[in-house]
Order: C-alpha cells, then sequence, then structure tokens
C-alpha cells in the first residue's frame, strides 16, 4: 500500500520530510503485510485443529473405549459361563435325584431278593437233611444187602473153583489119554490141543480163506492171550494173515471169519489206524503186540487151524 502525501513546502527540508514520510508509510505497510500472514496462519490452524478426530486431539480416549468394550465383553462371556454352569448344575441335580430314587428301588429289591433267598435256602436245607437221611438208611439196607450177597457170591465162587480144579484134573487126564492118539495131519503143527498151519507163500487174505477151507481148516481165530502166545515162537518175525476182517456194514467194528465179534486183540501202537481208507484185513506180526490192519489184496503168508482129533 503506498500512500503519497503532498506537502507545501519547499527547499531542502520539504524534500527530507517527503522522504521520512514516504519510509515510515513503508514501514506501516509491511507491518500490515506481516499481521496479515500471521492471522491467515492463525485461521488455518484453527481449521485443521476442528478437523482432526477427538481421539487424534486426545489420545486416550481410545485406551478408554478399549477397557469399555474388554469390559463388556467379559462381562458377556462371564454371563453365559454362568447361565451354562447353572444349567449344567441343574442337570446334575436331576440325575443325582433320579439315582438315588433308582438305588433305593434296587436297594428295596434286594432285600426282598434276600428274604426270598432265605426263605428258598431255608426250604432247600430241609429237603436236603430229609434226603440225607433217606440215603443214610438206603445205604444202611444196601450194606447188608450187599454183605449177604458179597458172602454167597464167595460161596459160589468157591465151589466154582472147585468144579474149575476138577475140570482141569480131568483135561490134564484126557490129554495124557490123547499123547497116544496120532498126530496132526502132514505139514500141520500141534500147539496146545489145536493143529495149525503155516503157509509161507504170500497170497491176498480172500485167497488164503479158500487155502485153508481147502485144506480142511479155517484161516487162525485168536480167541485168547494163552492161544496167541502158543503161537509167537512158531511166528517169529513172520507175516501171516488172520481170519478177521472189518465189517462191511461198520468199518469201525471187526468180525472173525466165523461171524463172531473182535473180544480179544493185541494191537500193535496205533493201530488199526486204516491208512488210505483201505486197511480192512487184520495181520500178525510176532510179538505181544503184533496186529496190525493191512489192504486185503497184500500178498503174506497165512496160518490154518483145525481141531486135534484122535
Amino acid at each position: 500500500m503506498i500512500i503519497t502525501v503532498n506537502s507545501t513546502s519547499r527547499g531542502d527540508c520539504g524534500i527530507r520530510r517527503t522522504e521520512e514520510f514516504t519510509m515510515h508509510s513503508g514501514r506501516i505497510q509491511d507491518d500490515v503485510y506481516a499481521n496479515s500472514r500471521n492471522f491467515n496462519a492463525q485461521r488455518i490452524e484453527k481449521r485443521t485443529k476442528n478437523k482432526e478426530p477427538p481421539a487424534a486431539r486426545n489420545p486416550q480416549g481410545w485406551v478408554v473405549i478399549t477397557l469399555v468394550v474388554l469390559l463388556i465383553l467379559m462381562f458377556l462371556i462371564l454371563f453365559i459361563f454362568t447361565s451354562l454352569l447353572f444349567v449344567f448344575y441343574t442337570s446334575i441335580t436331576e440325575e443325582q435325584s433320579r439315582l438315588n430314587n433308582h438305588v433305593k428301588e434296587l436297594n428295596s429289591q434286594l432285600e426282598n431278593n434276600e428274604q426270598e433267598t432265605n426263605n428258598n435256602f431255608t426250604i432247600e436245607i430241609s429237603h436236603l437233611r430229609s434226603n440225607v437221611k433217606e440215603l443214610t438208611s438206603q445205604l444202611k439196607n444196601y450194606k447188608e444187602e450187599t454183605d449177604s450177597g458179597l458172602k454167597r457170591n464167595v460161596s459160589a465162587l468157591k465151589e466154582s473153583v472147585g468144579n474149575i480144579t476138577d475140570g482141569l484134573k480131568k483135561i490134564k487126564n484126557e490129554n495124557i489119554q490123547e499123547a497116544s492118539c496120532t498126530s496132526c495131519p502132514n505139514g500141520w503143527q500141534l500147539i496146545k490141543s489145536n493143529c495149525y498151519y503155516f503157509q509161507d507163500e504170500g497170497v491176498s487174505w480172500d485167497r488164503s480163506q479158500e487155502e485153508c477151507e481147502k485144506r480142511n481148516g479155517v484161516i487162525v481165530i485168536l480167541k485168547d492171550k494163552a492161544e496167541l502166545d502158543s503161537l509167537l515162537p512158531t511166528i517169529g518175525y513172520q507175516r501171516y494173515w488172520l481170519g478177521l476182517r472189518r465189517d462191511n456194514k461198520d468199518i469201525n467194528n471187526w468180525l472173525w471169519a466165523d461171524g463172531s465179534r473182535l473180544t480179544f486183540s493185541a494191537w500193535n501202537t496205533g493201530e488199526p489206524n486204516n491208512e488210505h481208507n483201505s486197511e480192512h484185513c487184520a495181520e500178525i506180526l510176532g510179538g505181544p503186540k503184533s496186529m496190525n490192519d493191512r489192504n486185503c489184496e497184500a500178498n503174506i503168508g497165512y496160518i490154518c487151524k483145525r481141531a486135534w482129533t484122535c
């Protein structure tokens, strides 16, 4: 801003006053410009402060808000947890009450069952005592009858032993008389009171039976251990057919050639085993346990038997 002042003064003094006034006006103009700039700067600063958010003006506000939110969340969580605990406690209380009622019912049933069981035991014990008495009486009677029967049996056995002794003496006398009789047919051996024919030539079981019949005998039938023991020295370690084979109707049963059932046997260990389901006839090998089952088509020797007569 330029201010011009006209002066009517003349001379040097007038010029100096004019210059001084002009310089003073310039300083005033500069001060006005400086105040104007300061005023504009203050207005801009106020506007900037008004536009800033409250939190920017006050940082502690966010901390307070955050704490309030956390407290609300904690309260909600605590409330939910308390509600769940209350529900759980309620259910537990109901379940406990139900279990207590159930236990009372079970105790009542047990007491009833115990009483009933005691009554049943008492009845059973009474029956058992009665049965024991009856059994004791029966045993006493049976003992008396048994003692009496044993005495009679002993007496009968003594009589039988006497008869057997007499019979043995008679047989001995007869054997002495038979010693003067004709011996067994040619090729036969006299063993005890029978004649035996030992054929070492190997043939099948059916063929051996036919050969024995041709010689007016039968394929050997062992009646007892005594007869087996009498044949073992002659048999040695040879193999001979016996007149014994499985029953066609039941292979677990054995029949002698005369149709009688097997009552005496001397099977070897693990025999008869019917190996390959084809061993249906019996052989003798030698030795006290010498019987074995074998395929009937095998070719081995055979023994024929016939009675020895004078």
